[in-house]
C-alpha cells in the first residue's frame, strides 16, 4: 500500500541519516563529532553558547550556536543525547521489523547488540550525555557565488530552494 511504502521509506531515511551521522560531520575549529558539549565548552571558555529551539529538532537533539571573540561568524553544533537517540533508533528498527519489512544484516545485528548498549548507558550514564552530531559554520557576512566558485571550484549541485534561495553544494568538501 502507499501508506506502508511511505512509512518504510521514511523509516529507512531516518535510520540511514542517524546511522551515517557519525561520519557526516567534519572537524571544525577542533570540534569533532562525538565530542561532548562539556569538551567544546572547555575548549572555548569565553565563548557564548546560545541554545536554539528550531521546530525541526527531535526530542533527543539540541542545537547550540557558538559566538564570541576570535570566532568569525557563528558555529552551530547539533547535539544528540546518547541514550535517547539510541533508544529512538531501536524503536524505529523494531517498528520496521514488526511491520514485516526485511532488515539488513547490520539492522539485525543492531537489534541484538544495541539493547545491551542502551542498558549500559542507563546503568552508568556519562557525566555529559550530549555529544556533537553535526557542525556548521555561518560566515559573518555573505560570500558571493563568484568567491565560492573561485575558492572551491565548480559546485556539484547548483539549485534554488523552496524559498527561492540559491544553494550550492560541494559534496566532497561537505560545503553548502
Amino acid at each position: 500500500s502507499i501508506i506502508g511504502s511511505t512509512i518504510r521509506l521514511l523509516l529507512l531515511a531516518i535510520t540511514l541519516l542517524m546511522l551515517t551521522s557519525l561520519v557526516k560531520a567534519e572537524s571544525f575549529m577542533s570540534i569533532q563529532p562525538g565530542h561532548r558539549l562539556s569538551d567544546v565548552k572547555s575548549k572555548y571558555p569565553n565563548a557564548l553558547f546560545e541554545e536554539q529551539k528550531p521546530a525541526w529538532l527531535q526530542p533527543y537533539q539540541r542545537l547550540v550556536e557558538i559566538t564570541g571573540s576570535g570566532i568569525d561568524g557563528v558555529v552551530a553544533i547539533t547535539l544528540k543525547h546518547e541514550a535517547d537517540s539510541l533508544k529512538e533508533l531501536l524503536r524505529l528498527l523494531s517498528l520496521r521489523q514488526t511491520s514485516g519489512f526485511p532488515l539488513t544484516r547490520d539492522e539485525q545485528w543492531a537489534l541484538r547488540a544495541w539493547p545491551a548498549e542502551l542498558e549500559a548507558l542507563r546503568s552508568n550514564p556519562p557525566a555529559d550525555p550530549w555529544e556533537v552530531d553535526d557542525i556548521r559554520w555561518s560566515p559573518p557576512h555573505p560570500i558571493s557565488v563568484k568567491q565560492a566558485v573561485a575558492r572551491y571550484g565548480e559546485p556539484d549541485e547548483d539549485k534554488v530552494d523552496e524559498l527561492f534561495r540559491r544553494r550550492l553544494h560541494w559534496k566532497q568538501r561537505g560545503i553548502t
